[in-house]
Formats: C-alpha cells, structure tokens, sequence
C-alpha cells in the first residue's frame, strides 16, 4: 500500500512540474552579467504574452483582464464618495521600454522596475457619496491613461519542497507606480451627464495629487494581482528550472 501511494506521489508531481518554457530566456546565476541577462529575459518573456500560456498560469496580456474576483473599493468620509473598480482591462503591458530586474538567492527577493510605453485601465465604476453639494450615485466606466509608467515590483519568495524538488512561492511583496503624466476620462458621474467635461479636466489639471491619492491603494490592490498569477508559474516551475548554475 506504502509503495502504491508513493507511486501516485511520484506521478502526480512528474506530470504538474514543468520545464521553462522553451521560448523563455534562462540567465545563469553564476554569471557576472546576471542581472542584465535576467533583465532581458523577463522583458521578452512579458512581451511574448500577447497570448496565454494556460498550462502556465499565464494569462494573456494584451489586454490584461483582471479576474472577475478582483474588486478595488475605496473612499471616507473626507472624499465623502465611495469608490468600486471592477472588470478592469488594461491595454500596454507589453509595450516595454526598459526593464530592469536583479535577484538575491540569499535574500530571496526579486526587483522589477519596468517602464511602459503608455497604459490603459479600462473599468466598471461605481461612485455613491456627494462632491460638494452634487449628489453622485453612478454605475459607468472609465479609462485611466498612464503615460511613461514605471512599475517598481518587489516579490519577496519562499522556498519549499514537493516530490523532492525545490518550489518558490512569492508573497508579502509591495510595488510603486511612478508616471510622466495621467489623464482621466470619467464620464456619466452625474446625473443627465453634466459636469463631465468639467471633471475630467479638473481631474487632468491636478493629475498628480489625484494619482498620489490612488498610490495609497492601487499598489496594494496590483500587487496581490501579480502575486497570485506569478505564483501559478511558480508552482509549475521548480527552481532548478528557473536558473542556470544552480
């Protein structure tokens, strides 16, 4: 009996691990131009992803579609209007300019700092509160633009065995957003659609406090994001494929 259940260990693990993706670049950890190496090859990979990698965990990123689970909600009393972000897509992940990326084996942790070329949110909205002595109760959408974005990404790993080979799992990461410029088209927040015009360009004008708002809650909200779908390719993916050198 001991024999049949180490068998079907055996079996389970050979057929959920795979290899690289052949088309992935891997960098050698021993090597003096890892970091640069790596740097490309995160890059290129994030670029081939206009289509998904299903027995991956990869999903497809041009359009991203966040999963229908992820629910951004925000506000208080000093906004006085409560916020929901849900059905987001967004356009431009792989239009890369620069990446750069550097791993520690010993600390375990990966830095991203990818700048895109521009980004596009897209999403369902929903705002109830007030905006003075305008009463505001909207089900619509909205797009945010992102000019020059750069995403700054920490995934911070942990290891662990299964079917004797080594896994990563990432968790308790963080990431920033730093951008040349934002523009906001948010319309239909009022009723008969007035004020629209105003808004958005209130918005545009005061672009950067209005991002440094979002920064208190948008990292958070991406960052679990990528977490979840980074680990879908961890848990597939045993360390020893990740690297050369090792």
């Amino acid at each position: 009996m001991l024999r049949l259940v180490c068998i079907f260990i055996v079996l389970v693990t050979c057929c959920t691990t795979l290899k690289m993706p052949s088309s992935f670049k891997k960098c050698n950890l021993r090597s003096s131009d890892f970091d640069e190496c790596l740097s490309n090859a995160i890059q290129d990979a994030i670029q081939q992803l206009k289509e998904p990698l299903p027995e991956y965990g990869l999903p497809k990123l041009e359009p991203y579609e966040a999963p229908k689970e992820a629910i951004l909600e925000f506000g208080n009393e000093t906004i006085g209007i409560r916020q929901k972000y849900f059905n987001v897509k967004v356009k431009g992940y792989t239009k890369i300019e620069k990446t750069s990326a550097s791993f520690s084996l010993e600390h375990k942790r990966l830095n991203l700092n990818i700048t895109f070329a521009n980004v596009r949110y897209e999403s369902d909205f929903e705002a109830r509160g007030r905006l003075i002595f305008l009463p505001i109760d909207a089900s619509t959408k909205i797009a945010i633009n992102l000019k020059r974005p750069t995403f700054q990404i920490v995934f911070n790993l942990v290891e662990y065995e299964k079917g004797n080979l080594k896994y990563f799992r990432a968790r308790d990461g963080s990431s920033h957003m730093e951008m040349e410029k934002a523009t906001f088209d948010f319309k239909n927040i009022f009723k008969k659609g007035c004020l629209d015009g105003e808004l958005s360009e209130m918005m545009n004008e005061n672009w950067e406090n209005i991002t440094a708002y979002f920064q208190k809650t948008f990292p958070k909200f991406w960052i679990s994001v990528y977490e979840r779908k980074f680990n879908k390719f961890l848990e597939k993916v045993p360390v020893s494929e990740l690297f050369d050198g090792l």
